[in-house]
């Protein structure tokens, strides 16, 4: 039975070990990416994504607009942003204890059933099993963290910290985009050039 790579070989296809490395490249290195793309899909030229530069954009903006904000302005954002932490609070408190309940309600029904075998008791210890797990991991509110309120000052202090953590961890993320879409172009043009095809 042919493979991917391999059905246009299979499907009497003349194919040049140019076109077949090619092909094969896509489940190695740079072009790894592109495994789930149409085998006959042109090999790209890579670009840095524009997420981290966004994001250090953003960061900067930030800073530059909470070191300009009056003391006015900085104290009604600490307050909005405690309004909606108690919000987002509550809604995940709801959450995690309708979750919770609907776990117990299905974990008793499991209890309860009995197995029509011993063959079938390992599936239901298993059943349990996941129902306790998950209730472990998703319904603990011990992970939620209650909102604290700021002074406004004290919430202009958090943010041009959190703002320059942002600057620094966001332009070293794009410098480092940089050198792995440079590294991936490279791989590729020495893959073509190795296989006498010209490099765009």
């Amino acid at each position: 039975m042919p493979t991917g790579y391999t059905s246009s070989i299979y499907n009497g296809e003349e194919v040049t070990v140019k076109d077949f490395v090619l092909k094969c490249s896509r489940a190695f290195g740079a072009l790894v990416m592109m495994r789930d793309e149409p085998m006959d899909a042109e090999i790209p030229v890579f670009e840095p994504s524009s997420y981290n530069l966004e994001s250090l954009e953003k960061a900067k903006e930030q800073l530059k607009k909470l070191t300009s904000l009056s003391s006015e302005e900085v104290e009604k954002l600490a307050e909005e942003e405690y309004r909606n932490g108690v919000e987002e609070y509550q809604k995940n408190l709801k959450k995690r204890r309708e979750l919770r309940s609907r776990y117990e309600r299905l974990l008793a029904e499991v209890n309860a059933w009995n197995p029509p075998s011993s063959e079938h008791v390992g599936l239901k210890e298993f059943c349990v099993k996941q129902l306790e797990e998950s209730i472990d991991w998703d319904c603990d509110e011990k992970y939620l963290t209650p909102p604290v309120r700021l002074s406004g000052e004290e919430y202009r202090k958090s943010g041009i910290v959190k703002a320059h953590k942002e600057i620094a961890y966001y332009s070293n993320a794009h410098e480092e985009e940089v050198q792995r879409t440079n590294s991936r172009n490279l791989w590729v043009k020495q893959l073509k050039d190795s296989l006498g095809e010209e490099s765009k």
